[in-house]
């Protein structure tokens, strides 16, 4: 295998294949591709059919013509203008519409924005609603506990009543008896047992009267 000469320096080297430069490539990447890009832009302004610069625009065709497609028959009749204007008047209205465009987004922005906040807004309802449930849930527990303490007690004065009464009734219930032997014996007879039995009676309706329920 020969020995190269290196395209940088000119000496000679042992290596079967140059070393790649990539300053040089780039240079020679970047040169290919505006040349590409010249041409293309180039050949786009170019009429298709008489390659000449397509300096009009076709009103009724909508499409960019050269001198010589005015003059054509396909042509006649038809309305032209200079399609730098056509250029300029396009621009004007991409313009316009990007300006309502960005109106537009301003717009989606600010009711997005209202959408967060209106659901921040029904989040802390939620979260005050759920704390008044537990307040109130708390509040219920208290009154039926509450409730039931004071029937308990209400029960207790109750039964303590009543046991009172019977009670009495037992107490009321012997002396009747008493009373109901004495008079079947005949004993004491006379004024003194009427006194007694009297003063007997009225002890027990005044015990009754005066004893609280």
């Amino acid at each position: 295998m020969e020995d190269q000469e290196c395209p940088v320096c000119r000496r000679i080297s042992s290596m079967p294949f140059p070393a790649v430069n990539l300053t040089l490539k780039r240079l020679c990447e970047g040169f290919l591709q505006k040349r590409s890009s010249r041409d293309a832009a180039g050949f786009q302004r170019l009429c298709t059919r008489h390659k000449e610069k397509l300096k009009l625009f076709c009103l009724e065709d909508q499409q960019p013509v050269c001198l010589v497609c005015q003059d054509s028959r396909t042509h006649t009749g038809h309305k032209f203008c200079p399609i730098f204007e056509i250029v300029q008047d396009h621009k004007e209205r991409v313009k316009v519409e990007l300006e309502l465009l960005k109106e537009k987004l301003g717009l989606f922005t600010v009711a997005k924005l209202t959408c967060h906040q209106t659901a921040k807004y029904i989040r802390q309802a939620d979260f005050t609603q759920m704390q008044i449930r537990i307040e109130f849930d708390d509040l219920r527990k208290i009154l039926r506990d509450e409730e039931e303490a004071r029937i308990r007690t209400l029960r207790e004065e109750e039964k303590e009543k009543i046991w009172m009464v019977n009670e009495k009734t037992e107490e009321i219930t012997k002396v009747i008896s008493s009373l109901s032997d004495q008079s079947r014996r005949g004993v004491s007879k006379g004024p003194w047992f009427s006194w007694v039995s009297r003063h007997t009676r009225l002890s027990v309706v005044s015990c009754l009267s005066t004893q609280p329920l």
